[in-house]
């Protein structure tokens, strides 16, 4: 049986307009990686070439399956 954790990942930055929030969700990328050496989640901006690496998130545990959530963007589940 997989085990299935919840972590909150994203950083809470202020946008001020409707297109400062359209800007950041809909250009940027977000990869989740889940590795022997725990889970990673790599951020970058709208031309793909600044990369963010975020981790590692449950050091030491094998991460085998992440999944972002379609409705909170700030929610990601991983299986161990």
């Amino acid at each position: 049986m997989e085990n299935l954790f919840f972590i909150g990942l994203m950083d809470s930055t202020l946008l001020t307009t409707a297109s400062a929030v359209k800007s950041f969700f809909m250009s940027g990328a977000r990869v989740l990686v889940g590795t022997r050496k725990g889970a990673f989640v790599l951020t970058s901006d709208a031309k793909r070439k600044d990369w963010k690496v975020d981790g590692p998130h449950f050091a030491g545990w094998v991460i085998y399956h992440m999944k972002g959530s379609s409705v909170d963007p700030d929610r990601i589940y991983a299986s161990q």
